[in-house]
């Protein structure tokens, strides 16, 4: 029987410099021995709330199900001068 993957979540928190101007940044994403690396980048303009969609990069599906997606929820910390 196929099932998909569940799909994951991961709270990143940057600066507001890194908001505006965006970012290339790697990600643990994974549980204990399924652990890996990935890449992203952040696009300019993002604030607090914004949602990255990466597809197929979420957990493995079971019985050739497709991976699941994982969501990138961005907050972006609070500067001093504003």
């Amino acid at each position: 029987m196929r099932k998909r993957g569940s799909d994951l979540r991961y709270d990143l928190e940057i600066s507001l410099r890194q908001a505006g101007a965006g970012l290339t940044t790697t990600l643990t994403v994974g549980h204990g021995e399924r652990e890996s690396g990935l890449q992203i980048k952040v696009p300019p303009g993002v604030d607090t709330g914004s949602r990255l969609r990466f597809g197929g990069k979420g957990e493995a599906g079971t019985g050739d199900g497709e991976r699941g997606d994982l969501y990138v929820v961005i907050r972006v910390s609070k500067h001093e001068s504003f």
